[in-house]
């Protein structure tokens, strides 16, 4: 999922970059927070599932904080 929301990404990067018009414009902001939504909840998904035994509540403040 990581892997295919930074493919998104630099899809949006590209038509920002091309954009010629509003229209276009707009699609790549669009595309772009779909990506920047799906990489931000699988890495906090990850976050919570790599967290250690002994410090239970750390990811879910990471993650919190971090945007």
């Amino acid at each position: 999922m990581l892997a295919a929301a930074i493919g998104l990404e630099m899809v949006a990067l590209t038509l920002f970059l091309t954009a010629g018009n509003v229209v276009v414009l707009a699609a790549a902001r669009v595309l772009q927070g779909i990506a920047t939504g799906a990489a931000t909840t699988t890495l906090s998904a990850t976050l919570v599932d790599l967290e250690p035994p002994h410090a239970r509540g750390r990811a879910g403040a990471v993650t919190s904080v971090s945007p």
